[in-house]
């Protein structure tokens, strides 16, 4: 299954194409130039390649079957991130290997309220 997606910012239009499996996970993502390609352990992305095929994150997955921590490949080198948690398994902030964190979340009762 392949759905479309296209976004217009000013005069800038973004194109996304995503292809999904059978069992409704995005198998591959295209935007321009760009492919993202996916690759499961259960319900869970285990890891990523661009369209050449060369690994661009690996993903460790925890006991309970929730992502802990990523390496992200890139031009630089490897870059690693911890997922930090709050009590109800939401993800509260993603940590660099420098101890930064790169992003918080908060959330209300029932949805994200807000990140920075």
């Amino acid at each position: 299954m392949v759905f479309h997606y296209i976004q217009t910012e000013g005069t800038k239009v973004i194109t996304q194409s995503n292809l999904y499996n059978g069992n409704g996970q995005r198998v591959q993502k295209q935007e321009g130039d760009n492919t993202i390609n996916y690759f499961y352990q259960g319900n869970n992305v285990l890891y990523t390649t661009n369209g050449d095929g060369n690994k661009t994150s690996h993903n460790f997955i925890g006991l309970e079957g929730n992502t802990i921590s990523t390496i992200r490949y890139n031009l630089a080198g490897l870059e690693y991130y911890i997922y930090n948690k709050d009590i109800k398994g939401s993800i509260s902030n993603i940590v660099d290997n420098n101890g930064n964190a790169k992003i918080s979340y908060t959330y209300s009762d029932f949805v994200l309220f807000d990140h920075y």
